[in-house]
């Protein structure tokens, strides 16, 4: 069983996100900043997509954006194209 912290890709084409910890961007040291923000930007532009870790997000809340995400994508298509042009 994987745990929740395991986001190995299912696909061998894909390499694993590294979990990019944004917690030091509200640092009052500016070195710990830009570290930071160094390690979000590589990522960015190397994989295009983040693992983002220390964002101080309330674990229901993503569970709940989670739960939302779910949903959306298992609506039909032509529910979801009705969306995409009422906005909704």
């Amino acid at each position: 069983m994987k745990s929740e912290l395991d986001h190995s890709p299912a696909h061998s084409a894909f390499k694993p996100l590294p979990p990019v910890n944004i917690s030091s961007l509200d640092s009052t040291v500016q070195c710990a900043r830009k570290t930071a923000a160094q390690a979000l930007g590589a990522e960015a532009a190397d994989a295009g997509f983040l693992f983002v870790v220390g964002h101080g997000t309330a674990p229901e809340l993503i569970d709940t954006l989670k739960a939302a995400t779910r949903a959306y994508f298992f609506r039909s298509p032509e529910q979801k194209m009705r969306d995409a042009y009422l906005g909704g």
